[in-house]
């Protein structure tokens, strides 16, 4: 069956065009591009010219963007160059790389998902990290959220204390004190059963 809709079609063009007309793309060799702008420019070109992703992620790449590699890869359907730079800076000693590696094989982008490749590498950044670092407190959040999943309760309890502790958001911490709550009552009726 076919819908004749152009009540719906001639809005989504019309906002399609504001999207373009919004779009005010710079001199490709204007030398007040720094890389920020650059990300910026990949970022958005997502949204206001599709056509010109891959030319501004591939500047912002050459910046040292890691990120414009994953914008590529979502791009092209083929993460491969954002994993290469991942590992590459993990050999260096980026710490953040971890994180973005872990992520990717806990929800299986580009890569098959591996839950215990995931935990290894969030607790990789973990291993002697200053608890005062900005990714600390998610990290747990997301290690708590992972062993929930695997009804490991101690292990749930124990990231999701640390993570209620240390993150900032009001919302997050909220997420973590349910978590809390949830794996407390798991232990309590195992414990019952015992």
């Amino acid at each position: 069956m076919v819908v004749n809709a152009p009540w719906v079609t001639v809005p989504l063009l019309f906002i399609s065009c504001l999207a373009q007309a919004n779009w005010q793309e710079p001199d490709e060799n204007d030398p007040t591009l720094t890389a920020d702008k650059l990300m910026r420019l990949c970022d958005k070109s997502f949204y206001y010219r599709p056509d010109r992703v891959l030319f501004w992620c591939e500047k912002a790449a050459e910046a040292g963007f890691a990120q414009a590699l994953l914008n590529i890869g979502y791009h092209t359907k083929d993460g491969s160059r954002y994993i290469e730079e991942l590992n590459k800076r993990i050999k260096a000693g980026d710490s953040v790389a971890l994180l973005s590696l872990a992520w990717l094989y806990e929800s299986g982008t580009f890569v098959r998902r591996d839950e215990s490749r995931s935990l290894a590498l969030y607790n990789d950044y973990l291993e002697g990290i200053d608890p005062s670092q900005p990714w600390y407190g998610q990290t747990h959040l997301d290690l708590a959220k992972i062993y929930q999943k695997q009804n490991n309760w101690p292990l749930t309890l124990k990231h999701a204390s640390v993570a209620a502790k240390y993150i900032n958001d009001s919302n997050k911490r909220e997420y973590a004190a349910s978590i809390i709550e949830a794996a407390k009552a798991k232990i309590h009726s195992q414990k019952d059963i015992n």
